[in-house]
């Protein structure tokens, strides 16, 4: 009994050690798995926006000026001509390609820049209808893409899904249908400029809706 009752106190005391360096050992090891996985998601979504951006590269199929010539592979995306990033997430925020000459058409794939802020490509000959899958851009804030005369088609209606849209800039190009009500419910629109276009039809009472409104353009219309 005393050699039982010596032990016992001296298995408790290993026990608990034991225990202790365990769950030190998770303590330990659990913030750098979130670490890695909070990098793997980053790494993702840097693939995401680099891939997007070389599609939008194989849509144009005139660069005069060769400003997409360093859009490849052995540059940082973000380090890319007309490219803005997020210097912490490296995302792309901005896209500036103005007055370029560019001619193509736009690339269904923009849609993937997930944090994209701001887009101009004014001043190109941009062709075909504006992508519907720019209503997925939520961060959106202004959409410059006055001065191709190619677009065609009607305004998107899923660019009423960009609710944090602030400028929007479609005037001089050819399009065509009619102004949407639908814009009203872009509560956050201080400037637009749909002017030198084929629209046709009213100018919606609901417009006046938009309370944010300083700018509003629609000369040289149908209307």
């Amino acid at each position: 009994m005393k050699h039982f009752s010596f032990f016992f106190p001296i298995f408790w005391y290993v026990y608990l050690h034991l225990l202790l360096l365990v769950l030190s050992l998770n303590l330990t090891w659990s913030g750098p798995n979130k670490t890695i996985a909070g990098a793997e998601a980053s790494a993702l979504g840097n693939q995401t926006d680099h891939l997007a951006l070389l599609q939008f590269k194989e849509s144009i199929f005139s660069d005069p000026n060769g400003v997409l010539d360093s859009w490849n592979s052995s540059i940082h995306f973000c380090n890319l001509h007309g490219i803005t990033c997020n210097p912490m997430h490296e995302r792309v925020t901005k896209l500036n390609l103005q007055g370029y000459k560019l001619h193509g058409s736009m690339s269904p794939y923009i849609d993937n820049l997930s944090h994209i802020r701001n887009i101009n490509l004014k001043n190109n000959n941009i062709f075909e209808k504006i992508s519907q899958k720019l209503g997925r851009l939520l961060q959106l804030h202004q959409l410059l893409l006055n001065n191709n005369n190619l677009f065609a088609g009607e305004i998107p209606m899923n660019l009423t899904n960009c609710l944090n849209l602030k400028v929007l800039h479609l005037y001089r190009n050819n399009l065509t249908g009619k102004i949407l009500t639908e814009i009203c419910s872009i509560q956050k629109l201080i400037i637009v400029n749909i002017g030198q276009n084929n629209l046709i039809d009213r100018i919606s009472p609901f417009i006046g809706n938009l309370s944010s409104l300083i700018s509003f353009g629609v000369v040289y219309n149908h209307l």
